[in-house]
């Protein structure tokens, strides 16, 4: 095919016709340029190699006619054929100038999609912008929701201990001053009002409430003081407030129950009847569970119950009058092994919230389990 195309191209040129100059376009495939180029370099070679042929010393003859005439025919086919290869040769260039271009051309695009460092940072700059506005409304909104599931959780509990702390007025009310009721509805709502964990907070520490009375009225304030147990575990969705007998305590025995039930059961109340059968050493085991400022666990409420060889008769008592009883009945009971610094340390942890259980004649006659 190369061969029959060459000739047809130097019989145009013979007849006064120029070639036309073929050019591609520049969409076509890179392989068929590529193709193009390889068979117009074969045919400049072709005709190259002609040329030297032609250049080759003809043999002599005896006419000299024909020596000029044939010598006119070579000048003639000389430069035939260097118009065909300069032709062929601008050809080859075109394609080789629209082949360049054409990569140009691929590579200015590639350029003008790829986008810049510039834009790639304002990008970036804007995503981590968005991200952490829908990180902050996500804690926002989730914050939200815990605080409204806390208010809910608080409300609920405050509406349980309001029904418990009624029922257990209309048992034992009688036996309780109104001074007595106040202080243990204070000290129990101081525990239930917290929305979190105290651990988030300074200055809180465990609701302590000692119930006092007359060993002649023991078993009312036992009655008192396994409902107000009860109502507690209830209020926190426990089936229990253990209840604890101090006499049967030591010091080891008080320090790991009140760690597993505070602890390791995680309950929120506890309840240690008769302290003041506590010997000295082992009444310091309270001190821990009861401090102001380093009580391992806060959220709790510890009940106490305290007995007097005295009668309570006197319903119009007041806090100081409750309280001054209570020291002197602790101090009677821990005064004689531990130093007075110990014991006055010790009973301002567990005398903040002290409610007295008077004698009457009803609450003599009162059984409870």
């Amino acid at each position: 095919m190369a061969n029959i195309d060459i000739h047809n191209s130097f019989r145009e040129l013979r007849n006064g016709k120029k070639i036309p100059i073929r050019r591609k376009e520049p969409d076509l495939k890179k392989r068929k340029k590529v193709e193009q180029e390889a068979q117009i370099s074969d045919e400049v070679e072709e005709i190259n190699e002609d040329s030297d042929n032609l250049n080759e010393e003809p043999e002599e003859k005896d006419d000299s006619e024909n020596d000029d005439e044939e010598s006119d025919n070579n000048d003639y086919n000389k430069g035939y054929y260097a118009d065909v290869t300069d032709e062929l040769n601008k050809m080859k260039n075109d394609l080789s100038f629209e082949k360049s271009s054409d990569v140009q051309d691929i590579h200015l695009r590639k350029l003008d999609t790829k986008p810049s460092s510039g834009n790639c940072a304002k990008y970036t700059i804007w995503i981590s912008i968005l991200i952490a506005i829908v990180g902050i409304l996500a804690v926002c909104l989730n914050n939200g929701l815990m605080a409204n599931r806390d208010r809910d959780n608080q409300s609920d509990k405050l509406v349980l201990w309001k029904k418990a702390f009624t029922n257990l007025l209309d048992k034992y009310g009688d036996a309780l001053p109104e001074i007595s009721q106040k202080v243990i509805n204070k000290s129990v709502q101081s525990v239930l009002k917290r929305q979190v964990p105290s651990e988030k907070f300074n200055n809180c520490e465990p609701a302590v409430i000692l119930l006092i009375g007359s060993k002649h009225n023991m078993q009312a304030v036992k009655c008192i003081f396994l409902e107000l147990s009860r109502s507690v575990a209830k209020i926190f969705g426990e089936k229990q407030s253990p209840v604890l007998n101090a006499e049967k305590m030591t010091r080891i025995d008080l320090d790991n129950q009140f760690h597993d039930i505070l602890g390791h059961q995680s309950l929120h109340s506890i309840a240690l009847d008769g302290i003041e059968r506590l010997k000295g050493d082992d009444a310091l085991s309270l001190h821990p569970f009861t401090d102001h400022d380093k009580a391992p666990y806060l959220d709790v409420i510890i009940i106490l119950t305290a007995y007097s060889n005295s009668r309570f008769t006197n319903s119009s008592l007041q806090i100081q009058q409750i309280d001054s009883i209570a020291n002197n009945i602790l101090e009677l009971s821990w005064g004689q092994i531990l130093p007075s610094e110990q014991v006055a340390g010790l009973l301002s942890r567990i005398t903040p919230s002290v409610a007295i259980v008077s004698d009457t004649n009803e609450s003599q006659n009162w059984h409870c389990e």
